[in-house]
């Protein structure tokens, strides 16, 4: 530490820190942007721009998960951007409507989650994009992983409200689970692109890039901890960890058992 700095923090202690706080406000209102982004691009063809392209159409129970995550998300930004403004008045007034629409968007995406074997069944080349039956059964219980986790991560996260710390990080955590289908589109949509185009090399390049996306997300917050506490915080460290190993119990474990993939295709 400078000199200038240990005057400052002797003598201005709030200015010293105001930085180090403005950055970990920042991380949370910028990442919860990010979320977003990700959904609205990834759900464009098949949701938000359906209107402009040739896609299936979509069961009621669809179109309500559709608006209830875009509601989650954009709830998202604003609790995050209010905490960073030091309304915390507010935060907590909307912490009522968000475990509510929670709890909605847990139930419908089940819903969701349960009808898409079916789904697979009725379209083999959902998109565009020709699904085999282990990608599918992979997919559908990946699904069940992000929705299991995204109900721990708000509870959890619900019953450390006092703990803002903990709080924020859970449902970060949670959030990010559940726009993993939307980084799943962009690889389904580079797929359909690939089959028409001259360049392999590229698409398939592009692809990694995503699934790096995929696993670098949930990582940003354990880089985040060590910039700016030096350490990861509990809530980060059991977090990232049950989420990794959860989704890959479920999506790699779990649906390469028997009773794993019966339970899928007696879905169908």
């Amino acid at each position: 530490m400078s000199a200038v700095q240990q005057f400052a923090a002797e003598v201005l202690p709030g200015a010293a820190i105001a930085p180090r706080v403005g950055h970990r406000g920042r991380y949370f209102q910028v990442m919860s942007i990010v979320l977003l982004i990700i959904a609205l691009t990834g759900f464009a063809r098949t949701f938000f721009l359906r209107g402009l392209f040739a896609v299936p159409p979509l069961a009621p129970h669809v179109y309500v998960h559709g608006v209830l995550m875009t509601a989650w998300l954009v709830l998202l930004v604003v609790q995050t951007s209010l905490v960073a403004a030091h309304r915390t008045d507010l935060h907590r007034r909307l912490g009522i409507v968000g475990a509510l629409l929670a709890g909605a968007v847990a139930a419908v995406a089940l819903r969701t989650a349960l009808g898409l074997p079916a789904h697979f069944r009725v379209d083999s080349a959902p998109n565009g994009v020709a699904m085999t039956p282990t990608g599918m059964i992979q997919i559908a219980w990946g699904n069940f992983a992000t929705i299991a986790l995204f109900c721990v991560f708000v509870a959890t996260a619900i019953r450390m409200r006092q703990r803002p710390e903990a709080h924020k990080r859970l449902l970060l955590l949670a959030s990010i689970a559940m726009v993993s289908p939307a980084i799943g589109r962009y690889v389904a949509e580079l797929t359909r692109w690939g089959a028409s185009t001259s360049v392999p090399l590229v698409v398939q390049a592009l692809q990694i890039l995503v699934a790096v996306l995929a696993i670098a997300l949930p990582l940003t917050l354990v880089v985040h901890d060590v910039r700016t506490r030096r350490r990861l915080h509990p809530a980060t460290a059991w977090g990232v960890l049950g989420y990794f190993l959860l989704v890959a119990a479920m999506q790699f474990g779990v649906s390469a058992t028997a009773a794993g993939r019966a339970l899928i295709i007696a879905l169908q």
